[in-house]
């Protein structure tokens, strides 16, 4: 057994300043408890005119096996008083003398107060927090002298190899996994980093570089990091124009009937987008008489991109847990990210449609104001709206199919609707289906199955409740989503490790597009 002395002989440190405080501490609580015993409760007085001492003896019991009742059974001729304490004063004496006890242990211990006591003046509490950071170092320092000057000799003298090892503390700041992501993420902007790192960490063999790798996907374009000015664009053609109104279209349409409450702008949510930075954008397309998709790694573009994605993005990093694996996470919040591109080409692309009128002359300055005030209230709105609706189910449901993996086929999954008055028909079809993991059905139906949808899929035990048909269910799905618009939500975003479908209109947009829209969250 081995003793090593800390301190001045004698020296108890810290422990002989607090134990006078904490004895009384604990005597205050015991004397406290002993006032509520004696004068917290009423004391009930019995008076009786009877002298039979059979009486007098029943008359006790009673009043000592009342308890908590307030009634008894007393012989005629009984009085029974209730006499209430006028002693108050316990607080004063009891109380206050333990919040002494506490401050001047927390005193002791940590140097001050208001850390842990009170708090209600935040520079005080910061000099306060100082101090007590001090102590720790000042403690953490005695430790490390201790161990190297006085542990690690007396081990080494009875055998332990540790000549020329020294103790110190690690300081490394820990961080949470998404603050972690967000750190190699701000990395990733600025170095090249060892792919190495993330098939270490993430455990994920990396075999080459895609098309669109990390270095494109984190870096703003080339044009715009070297500050060059690109030439004013052409106006679009009439085909051109044509064929994108037709997709406007397309997009309005998909989410026309199922949003039928979103008819009046008033009643839609605002998630806070911020108008502005849009409308910086609008103004900066119609000085470039127009907009392409190269357009999209410019600043003014990319701030609509980061605005859009703070709200997606937010949805899906609010909606998942920790416990899910910070790599489908980031999966996930990627998949937002290029959505939110794509989203942003469209709205951008209509503000540039919007400068010719249907005469093909130029808009003028306020009619073009206008518009670009319906195109933002109906994309970073009323299509916000559903969009993040969307990403919310859509990332629960993908956390969620991650855990029904890790038990396999040991549970039934079961579709629910919400049960109210709300519930689509034909969702309510789909309402109790049950069917193991591994069944073809929840690679298409897993919800959300349309906008809004507030569906979700849980886990069962097997044999409580009957399998549904297979061949039947996938049938009931396929029928349901007949129509193109919502064929596209036949998709699991767990499985597929997406938000959004990859059938969504603004995946129509050109590949070069698509490839600017990614062209940002890289190294």
């Amino acid at each position: 057994m081995w003793c090593i002395e800390v301190g001045k002989a004698r020296d108890l440190g810290v422990l002989l300043k607090c134990a006078p405080q904490s004895l009384s501490k604990k005597n205050m609580l015991a004397y406290w408890d002993t006032f509520g015993e004696v004068f917290g409760m009423p004391i009930r007085i019995g008076k009786t005119m009877s002298q039979d001492t059979k009486d007098i003896a029943r008359i006790e019991t009673m009043l000592a096996e009342m308890g908590a009742a307030s009634w008894g059974l007393f012989p005629e001729g009984t009085e029974i008083e209730i006499k209430e304490t006028s002693r108050g004063d316990a607080y004063n004496v009891y109380d206050k003398r333990i919040d002494r006890c506490n401050s001047e242990i927390s005193k002791g211990i940590l140097g001050q107060t208001m850390t842990i006591d009170n708090g209600s003046s935040l520079s005080q509490s910061e000099t306060h927090l100082e101090v007590f950071e001090n102590i720790c170092r000042a403690d953490a320092t005695m430790i490390k002298y201790l161990v190297n000057d006085r542990l690690i000799p007396l081990m080494i003298r009875h055998g332990f190899p540790l000549a020329g090892v020294t103790f110190d503390w690690n300081e490394a700041t820990s961080y949470t996994p998404a603050e972690q992501r967000e750190i190699e993420r701000l990395l990733l902007q600025e170095y090249d980093i060892d792919p190495n790192y993330f098939a270490d960490k993430y455990k994920i063999p990396i075999t080459g570089v895609k098309k669109t790798s990390a270095k494109q996907f984190f870096r703003v374009g080339a044009d715009a990091s070297k500050g060059k000015d690109a030439s004013p664009r052409e106006v679009p053609t009439k085909n051109f124009r044509a064929f994108y109104r037709g997709l406007d279209d397309a997009v309005e349409g998909l989410y026309r009937d199922e949003l039928l409450t979103l008819a009046d702008d008033e009643k839609t949510p605002d998630f806070g987008f911020d108008s502005r930075v849009f409308e910086r954008a609008a103004e900066w397309v119609r000085e470039r008489g127009g907009f392409t998709p190269s357009m999209l790694q410019e600043q003014p573009a990319r701030d609509v991109i980061d605005e859009t994605f703070r709200i997606l993005g937010g949805a899906v990093s609010s909606s998942i847990g920790e416990e899910m694996p910070a790599e489908l996470t980031g999966l996930l919040e990627n998949n937002a990210f290029i959505f939110s591109g794509l989203k942003t080409y469209h709205s951008l692309n209509e503000v540039g449609l919007s400068l010719i009128g249907d005469d093909g002359g130029i808009k003028p300055f306020e009619k073009f104001h206008e518009d670009v005030a319906k195109i933002d209230a109906k994309y970073n709105r009323n299509y916000l709206y559903a969009e993040y609706n969307h990403a919310v189910t859509s990332s629960q449901m993908a956390a969620k199919w991650h855990d029904f993996q890790q038990d396999g086929d040991r549970y039934n999954l079961q579709y629910r609707t919400a049960n109210d008055e709300r519930v689509r028909e034909e969702h309510q079809r789909l309402h109790n289906i049950t069917l193991p993991v591994s069944d073809p059905f929840w690679e298409q139906f897993m919800p959300p199955n349309g906008w809004n949808c507030r569906c979700v899929v849980v886990q069962v035990r097997k044999g409580r409740y009957p399998e549904s048909d297979s061949q039947q269910a996938v049938g009931i799905g396929e029928e349901i989503t007949e129509e193109p618009k919502k064929r596209i939500f036949r998709f699991n975003p767990g499985k597929e490790l997406k938000v959004f479908p990859d059938k969504h209109p603004y995946n129509k947009a050109p590949e070069d597009s698509k490839e600017s829209s990614q062209t940002r969250r890289g190294d």
